[in-house]
């Protein structure tokens, strides 16, 4: 089979699960209570004002620092709120499509001769995990396309400098720098490893110079976005028992009864970083066993080697609990697929045992995840999203007014359809001086305000409580009281009080 074949053969497929799995679920941005509808809010925003944003007011709690540099682009290329709105949804298959692309091109410019272990890509546990990044209107990855080219091109500035490679290392760094927050941290940190591991220091200059060049070349802007970054992540850290992460725990690893057992295979599965770093790839036991760990320091590793270990270190380091406030662990896992599959690219296809266990491995974890998808969105209520349309519509009427949301996100779809209503909530990064009232606001549980509704009502003037019911009652043991306050909207998933 020629290589032409199987990159074709793998990008259909690649497309293919995408478009199926999006259509099967019936992903919509516009119909999310997380992050992607927030996503939808800013471009929204951009679009309505002309390219800059003014209307994040309405998010007491916010200092509009997130960066919008991925939000901009739909602006700037004139897409239609509407099409965004149908399609936005595929924009993030579009970056792994192109980061695809991008792993297919540095696979022939290094000359690597085995392309079957690209058949994985459409099928990584590490990338269809969370679907709010793959099957949602998302940056994350967007940030993980660049974030990748820049890794890329910083690896090849190592072996020998070039202002091709120079400049495109730049062009990559700039754009994460005002898109993607979590790139740029990811970026930085797997730069740091990369350095010691290589006992080589200009992957720091570079990262350093490229500082300084994105800070004049954006005005400041990108500085302005990692300050307020660097703002949000001390906050987390002071807050850092009431923000959900994955279990860092690795002993449950090591317990071969949690393997016959299918609910502590979903509990690994579903929560256990050290699970994820090591088996979301699937492929991860196969460059292990190849690239000995214990010769990690040999001159003659190529640079692509060094990388994906950064990577994995990265990730290990930031599982610990005190580091949690960094982010999910196996998220910076996303930034070295591609000198992974480069390195894997070396190796010859014996089918031996191991080969067998991680095709089986990777099978498995698609399977699973498919699995989740079903019970999750398949057999979801179909009440659900009329319920949602029936809530949508009365809060839009609504007039101006303070308005608590249970849970906070929720605040995000209200927003979204009703700009004149202000939220007790951020919207992106902490606001400024605004840590100590958003402390008192969400005392015990990420998403959850406190049980006192009547301080809250009387110190922020509330004048409308949106509750969603069904997370109320599945994530949180807070029992609210809402019997100082008029029912005028409910159904069998969302009620709204009155004050």
């Amino acid at each position: 089979m020629s290589d032409y074949i199987v990159i074709l053969t793998i990008i259909f497929l690649f497309l293919a699960s995408r478009i199926i799995i999006i259509k099967y679920f019936n992903f919509d941005s516009t119909k999310s209570t997380g992050d992607c509808i927030g996503h939808l809010h800013l471009i929204k925003n951009l679009i309505k004002n002309n390219g800059k944003i003014r209307n994040l007011e309405q998010y007491m709690f916010d200092t509009n620092d997130y960066p919008n540099g991925f939000h901009k682009i739909f602006f700037y290329l004139k897409i239609s709120l509407s099409k965004i709105e149908r399609y936005g949804c595929y924009i993030p298959s579009l970056s792994d499509f192109l980061l695809l692309i991008l792993i297919c091109v540095s696979t022939f410019f290094y000359g690597g001769s085995n392309l079957l272990y690209l058949f994985y890509f459409p099928f990584l546990l590490i990338f269809i995990h969370n679907e709010g990044r793959t099957f949602y209107l998302s940056e994350r990855s967007f940030g993980t396309l660049f974030g990748s080219s820049y890794l890329f091109f910083i690896g090849l500035l190592t072996l020998e400098f070039s202002l091709t490679y120079f400049f495109l290392a730049l062009l990559s760094f700039i754009i994460i720098s005002v898109s993607s927050k979590f790139s740029l941290q990811a970026i930085v940190f797997i730069s740091f490893i990369f350095a010691l591991l290589s006992l080589d220091y200009f992957p720091l200059i570079y990262l350093v110079l490229f500082f300084i060049l994105s800070h004049f070349i954006t005005n400041g802007y990108s500085t302005f976005v990692v300050r307020g970054s660097i703002r949000h992540s001390k906050y987390v850290l002071s807050r850092i028992n009431m923000f959900r992460y994955n279990k860092s725990s690795i002993t449950p690893l090591f317990d071969y009864k949690n393997y016959f057992n299918i609910r502590s295979i979903f509990q690994l599965y579903f929560y256990n970083s050290f699970f994820l770093i090591f088996f979301g790839f699937g492929f991860s036991p196969l460059f292990f066993y190849h690239y000995n760990p214990v010769g990690i320091y040999n001159i003659n590793l190529p640079w692509y080697v060094l990388m994906t270990y950064s990577g994995f270190i990265v990730s290990i380091i930031i599982s610990l609990k005190k580091l949690k406030f960094l982010g999910e662990p196996e998220r910076y896992l996303e930034y070295i697929i591609l000198p992974l599959i480069l390195s894997l690219s070396f190796l010859p296809i014996d089918f031996n045992y191991l080969d067998l266990f991680v095709i089986f491995l990777v099978i498995t974890m698609f399977v699973l995840k498919m699995y989740q998808l079903f019970i999750l969105y398949r057999n979801r209520d179909n009440n659900y999203y009329t319920d949602q349309f029936d809530f949508i519509s009365f809060t839009s009427s609504l007039d101006k007014g303070v308005v608590l949301c249970i849970d906070l996100r929720l605040s995000f779809l209200v927003g979204y359809y009703n700009e004149k209503l202000t939220f007790v909530n951020l919207f992106g990064n902490i606001g400024k001086g605004s840590q100590r009232c958003y402390n008192e606001l969400v005392p015990d549980k990420y998403s959850y305000p406190g049980c006192d509704l009547d301080y809250y009502v009387h110190k922020y003037s509330i004048k409308f409580i949106c509750v969603n019911r069904n997370k109320l009652k599945l994530k949180t043991p807070i029992n609210y009281n809402f019997k100082n306050y008029n029912l005028i909207f409910n159904n069998n998933t969302f009620s709204v009080y009155s004050v």
